[in-house]
């Protein structure tokens, strides 16, 4: 089981797109700019086991509760979490 976190931005857009030749490309972005959410999931082989969106970035307390909370009440039949970065 592989557990990851992944941050975004909800103001992402395209800088640019593509059209059919002869045809313009029509869009529009956010004219606010939208708040960082953090995604943490769980992957098995049998797929995604959880799930976990945050507002905001992922800090010691966030990822304990995903683990204590979300994780940890799922079935499984192995557990390993190996750090990949720093938590403060």
């Amino acid at each position: 089981m592989f557990v990851d976190e992944a941050g975004l931005n909800l103001s992402m857009s395209r800088l640019f797109a593509r059209a059919m030749n002869g045809f313009i490309a029509v869009g529009s972005i956010p004219g606010s700019k939208g708040g960082n959410v953090s995604l943490i999931g769980a992957l098995s082989l049998d797929g995604l086991v959880a799930a976990m969106t945050v507002p905001g970035s992922t800090n010691t307390d966030v990822f304990l509760t995903y683990v204590t909370e979300i994780l940890i009440s799922k079935p499984k039949s192995f557990l390993e979490v190996l750090p990949s970065g720093h938590f403060s």
